[in-house]
């Protein structure tokens, strides 16, 4: 816990005494500006309450919403599988010739229940999480770099977010 402290405050103080010496490095840069790439599915209409509606009312329609497409299709796979299983599982228990296996199917049946509904909430707070993080910067020049100034008599520690 005392490292973790000590790197924190180290990092602190040398961004802190190296701000003048980063400014001069950023002005000196030569070369032109890394554009900001956004999320392929970035539109100004799509919102974090339209994803989590649309998620609670289809398992997967959300993730659809968000752009994530490959993930939207696996998420309704996996929640009609559960929903199938459990079904499947019904069916046995109505035709289940003894108490004993009656009951084993039923158990099953409900353990797939509680299944889906654990992983109906799971798929509905990932297309929240997915489109709260939309707007965030995806570019590749999401970097830590040290940059020594000549003349200047100072280390800067540079990170770009």
């Amino acid at each position: 816990m005392n490292a973790r402290r000590l790197i924190v405050a180290l990092l602190v103080s040398m961004t802190a005494a190296g701000s003048a010496a980063a400014q001069h490095a950023e002005d000196a840069a030569v070369g032109p500006a890394v554009p900001v790439r956004k999320a392929a599915a970035d539109t100004s209409e799509q919102s974090v309450p339209g994803a989590v509606i649309r998620s609670a009312l289809l398992p997967g329609f959300g993730q659809w919403y968000n752009g994530k497409r490959l993930k939207a299709v696996a998420v309704f796979g996996i929640e009609a599988g559960l929903i199938g299983a459990a079904v499947v599982q019904n069916q046995r228990a109505v035709r289940s010739t003894t108490e004993t296996e009656r009951v084993f199917y039923e158990d099953d049946r409900s353990r797939f229940i509680w299944y889906a509904a654990a992983f109906w909430l799971l798929q509905v707070f990932d297309a929240h999480v997915d489109a709260k993080l939309r707007p965030f910067d995806i570019s590749d020049n999401l970097s830590l770099e040290t940059r020594v100034t000549p003349g200047i008599e100072q280390v800067a520690l540079v990170y770009r977010f």
